[in-house]
């Protein structure tokens, strides 16, 4: 057992000791995205057992606008952004991308907004 307590905490040690890659830089820019689908599902309530007693969940509305950008396909949320673009799926639209550059020198892409 004492040995299993080393080798855990060895392990965690050698863990925290492993560098995360640190952003450098990020960048915005407008580009053009196409709205695909937009999709929406009202507030809910949904009863699970616990014990002999049932105990309700209350889930919020979920708003979601998905585009697609060189080949890839993103998911906006929020109800302002789905009111904003619900009766413009097939439309292309301006997009904000996030580039994300690393210490590391890679970069991520994501589109955040919409125009």
């Amino acid at each position: 057992m004492k040995k299993l307590a080393i080798i855990l905490i060895s392990v965690m040690v050698l863990c925290s000791l492993v560098g995360c890659r640190k952003v450098v830089d990020t960048q915005e820019k407008e580009v053009e995205v196409e709205i695909t689908d937009a999709y929406y599902r009202a507030p809910h309530t949904t009863y699970n057992m616990v014990g002999k007693t049932y105990m309700s969940q209350v889930h919020p509305a979920e708003y979601r606008v998905y585009v697609e950008y060189d080949g890839a396909e993103y998911t906006i949320s929020g109800q302002d952004v789905y009111e904003a673009y619900k009766e413009s799926v097939g439309e292309t639209v301006l997009g904000v991308l996030e580039i994300t550059t690393y210490d590391d020198e890679s970069t991520s892409s994501d589109i955040v907004n919409l125009k």
